[in-house]
């Protein structure tokens, strides 16, 4: 990265926090609400007067969920100017999918969700899109999504990136305005296999089970695409590499 770029990570949530490590100063980061930080900005998109308050930047990762397409292109034509080069975090789930299928960055959107529309207005007008599969690193394991219930088919498939490698994609991802990439590790998981190899290392009681009452359609990303031109190496190609490091 260059050390002289200004950056604002807009939601400095579980991913962002990660990616404020990586970046050189200086970084810009909001909230909905006054922090005892000098970097941080109050910036809420559903209320316009707090816009103001974003200063220039070379950089700028948009990491929360959009919920209004309005405000999203007003907050655009307002402020594209003083943003840099826009990445935005969004999610594998605005793929459009058959069952059990294989997609990649050519599949076409599922446009039913407002966040989708809003995401897909942004790569319009010239910002990178990251789609994100499921996220985990530290404080999101997903042997305690198990644990709690969460899942409800053993047989259903999940697609995972680990926080650290999906900032190294996001950062990469900078230098392609108006592309969309996918992050993912290639894996195909099925949460069956996970329990069973977390019972064998003896993480999780012999006893746990998955109640299986819900179903939902599967899909394998294909982030072949993403990796090979980012140039990205996965420091964890895969969810047992991690498990077995931090166990």
């Amino acid at each position: 990265m260059n050390s002289k770029n200004t950056s604002l990570i807009l939601g400095k949530g579980y991913t962002g926090k990660v990616l404020l490590n990586k970046l050189s100063e200086p970084v810009f980061w909001t909230s909905r609400k006054p922090q005892n930080d000098q970097q941080s900005i109050v910036f809420d998109l559903n209320e316009p007067n707090t816009w103001k308050n974003l200063p220039q930047v070379d950089q700028t990762f948009w990491l929360f969920a959009c919920d209004n397409l309005d405000n999203t292109k007003a907050f655009w034509e307002s402020h594209k100017n003083q943003l840099g080069q826009v990445v935005v975090v969004s999610t594998t789930s605005c793929l459009s999918h058959t069952n059990n299928q294989t997609v990649d960055e050519n599949c076409e959107w599922n446009l039913d969700r407002v966040r989708c529309q809003c995401e897909a207005y942004l790569l319009k007008q010239g910002a990178t899109i990251v789609m994100s599969s499921g996220i985990y690193g530290p404080g999101r394991n997903p042997l305690r999504w198990l644990e709690k219930g969460l899942i409800q088919d053993e047989k259903g498939w999940v697609n995972l990136i680990h926080v650290e490698d999906l900032a190294q994609i996001i950062l990469q991802a900078t230098k392609h305005p108006g592309q969309t990439f996918l992050a993912n590790d290639n894996q195909k998981y099925i949460w069956k296999d996970i329990l069973e190899f977390a019972k064998e290392k003896k993480w999780l009681d012999d006893n746990l089970q998955i109640t299986n009452s819900k179903t939902k359609q599967n899909k394998l990303i294909d982030a072949n695409h993403t990796l090979k031109t980012l140039h990205v190496t996965l420091k964890y190609p895969t969810l047992y590499d991690w498990l077995n490091q931090s166990s």
